[in-house]
């Protein structure tokens, strides 16, 4: 006898946060922890730039080194766990490169989804602001 099994569907956890004002994601098993990093000086080379105070928060994430490194961000707006089927590549017509990955269709709205290893890996950040090294 052929049983029919109902399969869950597969989901995945991703993170959400703010940087410059906009809300991305990202799949949160690249984060190790949420953090606030102190800033020594206006020119602190381990955030991205924008606004600066005593401390930031961050998305802490191992680099392909092995070293935990902060990025710099606005706010995290928690995690959730979504179906994969909500996920979509971006099409190669698109343009954009590395990091970013898709979208995630919260509704009817969309929210990039990053890379955050290639964000700290590559020479630019999102959107042309380069992260500084």
């Amino acid at each position: 006898m052929i049983r029919s099994v109902d399969q869950a569907p597969q989901t995945v956890e991703i993170v959400l946060f703010k940087i410059g004002g906009v809300t991305y994601a990202a799949d949160a098993s690249q984060v190790i922890r949420f953090d606030r990093v102190a800033l020594n000086s206006p020119g602190d080379e381990t955030v991205p730039p924008g606004p600066r105070r005593g401390s930031e928060r961050a998305l802490i994430v191992r680099g392909g080194n092995g070293a935990c490194l902060p990025i710099s961000v606005e706010a995290v707006a928690g995690l959730r766990t979504v179906p994969v089927t909500s996920l979509r590549r971006l099409p190669h017509v698109v343009g954009i490169s590395r990091p970013a990955l898709g979208f995630w269709l919260d509704g009817e709205r969309p929210v990039m989804l990053i890379d955050l290893l290639e964000l700290l890996e590559g020479p630019e950040g999102m959107n042309g602001f380069a992260i500084e090294r």
